[in-house]
């Protein structure tokens, strides 16, 4: 009986690593094609690179901010899920902007805290 089972066992298992189940599950978003494995891991992989390397640069500009809330922010200023057009917009000029705003709003939150902070007097002589 023992083959009989381990055969069972078997092919149970490995209808559930198949593709279309993984699919509809939303484990994975489509197949991968053998031929174009290489480039498609390449770009997911820079993609992954340069999307750490954006977090870690909000987290430096705003360092209230969590790993996973600048990740959200920057996934607010992606357009797609496309790894190429991901890709190219990290390389833009305007993520640097962007950084940047995200920044000079962790300054004017900074400074409005401290304002707050003052007492009445010592507010109205600031300006």
């Amino acid at each position: 009986m023992l083959p009989l089972y381990t055969q069972i066992a078997c092919e149970f298992a490995d209808l559930h690593d198949r593709t279309g189940r993984m699919q509809a599950k939303g484990v994975i978003r489509g197949a991968l094609e053998w031929r174009r494995s290489r480039e498609f891991f390449y770009w997911r992989v820079r993609r992954r690179l340069m999307e750490q390397e954006a977090i870690v640069r909000i987290c430096s500009a705003d360092p209230e901010l969590s790993a996973g809330q600048a990740k959200e922010v920057l996934h607010g200023w992606l357009q797609g899920d496309d790894d190429r057009s991901v890709v190219a917009y990290l390389e833009k000029e305007s993520l640097n902007q962007q950084v940047e705003s995200v920044r000079v709003a962790a300054l004017k939150r900074q400074i409005k805290e401290l304002t707050e902070a003052l007492p009445e007097a010592e507010r109205a002589s600031l300006f």
